[in-house]
């Protein structure tokens, strides 16, 4: 199996998060930050507002389910413990994700990835969420070919002389 490195250079937050964790390794530049494991979800209720400005919204449907939590009015008891089902689900296929991904049990997960919060290179290293504290380019010298270290400095360059253009 060959491995897949992960670098977040800065940032890497949820989703990003969930893809980064399934690497090989998992490294944060100095100045980066990861985290924001979980999920959510929303509801606005535009009721109130519609009020005060004199409109009215109607809505039609062919079943009440295509239009449960519709922000035209407060949100039900129902509606919403139908949201939090699906958040709640959503999050336990993150949290498996992760700890397979990171070879934790799934009860060690918001112990070192958190539950929401992000966190500096320095503290996710701390926690052992990530595996170090590095740049692509330090990486790479590591782990990479000599070959892929110049296509790395050359794409650099390439990008450097693109940037001078605009």
């Amino acid at each position: 199996m060959k491995p897949v490195i992960a670098v977040a250079d800065p940032y890497c937050f949820s989703a990003a998060y969930w893809l980064s964790t399934q690497a090989s390794k998992f490294y944060v530049t100095k100045s980066g930050e990861v985290g924001s494991v979980g999920v959510r979800s929303g509801h606005t209720d535009m009721f109130g507002f519609e009020a005060k400005i004199g409109m009215k919204t109607t809505l039609i449907a062919s079943s009440s389910d295509k239009i449960a939590a519709h922000p035209y009015a407060p949100l039900s008891d129902k509606d919403r413990a139908e949201i939090q089902t699906g958040v709640d689900a959503a999050n336990r296929r993150f949290m498996v994700a992760i700890a397979r991904g990171r070879g934790l049990r799934l009860a060690d997960v918001a112990r070192v990835h958190g539950t929401g919060k992000t966190f500096s290179a320095a503290r996710a290293l701390a926690r052992g969420a990530i595996d170090g504290v590095a740049t692509m380019r330090e990486v790479l010298a590591r782990q990479g070919s000599p070959q892929i270290r110049l296509g790395l400095m050359r794409r650099q360059a390439a990008l450097m002389e693109i940037a001078a253009s605009i």
